[in-house]
């Protein structure tokens, strides 16, 4: 999971987001911006899921791991973009979000 480098989440939002991903019991990679402290990350978060998920902090060679034919990645990628295409699945709900997104942008200054 990657929200692009414009993203800027803070601690008590990056923390929501890992205990969902850990909660999901879903596979994951996720890049996270790096030169932050990990104080946010739940305590033994990495352990307990360890196997099915790796955090990475800063750059991820993102072509790569899509392309990874052992995550499946490019089929995914494939069904994410055509849910965010006009008339997919998530089209409106992505609209609702970066609106959100920005509301709290400005709202935390």
């Amino acid at each position: 999971m990657c929200f692009g480098s414009g993203s800027n989440f803070g601690a008590e939002q990056l923390r929501e987001i890992a205990v969902g991903m850990e909660a999901s019991g879903q596979q994951f990679v996720w890049a996270v911006r790096g030169g932050q402290d990990d104080s946010w990350l739940p305590e033994g978060f990495e352990e307990r899921t360890k196997g099915r998920g790796m955090v990475i902090r800063g750059w991820a060679p993102q072509v790569l791991i899509l392309e990874h034919p052992a995550r499946r990645a490019k089929g995914l990628g494939e069904m994410a973009r055509k849910a965010v295409e006009e008339g997919g699945s998530s089209y409106n709900d992505l609209s609702s979000l970066i609106e959100e997104l920005k509301l709290q942008r400005v709202a935390s200054g």
